[in-house]
């Protein structure tokens, strides 16, 4: 996926026959999601590892292309929903307070829950909340835990297959991010 600017990288690199290991080496906030390499029977990829061997004879040309995507972000907030009133009901208004300590967890699918926490003091948004980051991306589910005693008044209405569940949907593309929030 094109991030949007106009950077690429390039390097040609002439050498005699022979088999050559390339490596891409990435920033902390991007992934590996794909080598491309023509003619395919010259090469062997390895997105995992990200490098590739490339074995050339006499008069090839190889083409590797090494695409890297950013990584999305998801916040996830849970606030005390106390100014419950006409057009302000299930949206969170100045009054409301950031809950810290509230259980939040992600999930790929309803069975499969990628990272869980507990929201804190976030000293870049000053604000309570529990960051995923460094997320392939794609589409995820965030649940909050309720204790006794608290009802959720946002989100409204149950993600398909968390029934039961105190959750939102979210899906991302490379490079973005959202921030969720629940109202208790």
């Amino acid at each position: 996926v094109d991030d949007g600017d106009l950077y690429t990288n390039t390097k040609v690199v002439n050498v005699v026959a022979g088999s050559y290991t390339v490596n891409q080496r990435l920033g902390a906030n991007w992934l590996l999601a794909g080598i491309d390499c023509t003619p395919t029977r010259t090469a062997s990829t390895d997105v995992t590892n990200k490098s590739v061997i490339i074995t050339v004879v006499d008069g090839d040309a190889v083409t590797c292309t090494f695409a890297a995507q950013r990584k999305v972000a998801i916040g996830a907030r849970s606030y005390h929903d106390l100014f419950r009133s006409g057009s302000s009901w299930g949206r969170r208004n100045s009054g409301d307070p950031y809950l810290t300590d509230w259980t939040m967890t992600l999930y790929s699918d309803p069975t499969t829950v990628i990272s869980s926490g507990l929201t804190i003091s976030d000293p870049i948004s000053q604000v309570h909340q529990l960051r995923f980051t460094k997320l392939t991306p794609g589409t995820y589910v965030v649940c909050t835990t309720l204790p006794t005693g608290w009802v959720q008044t946002t989100p409204t209405t149950e993600v398909t297959g968390y029934e039961g569940k105190v959750c939102k949907l979210v899906t991302l593309a490379a490079g973005k991010g959202a921030t969720l929030l629940f109202g208790q």
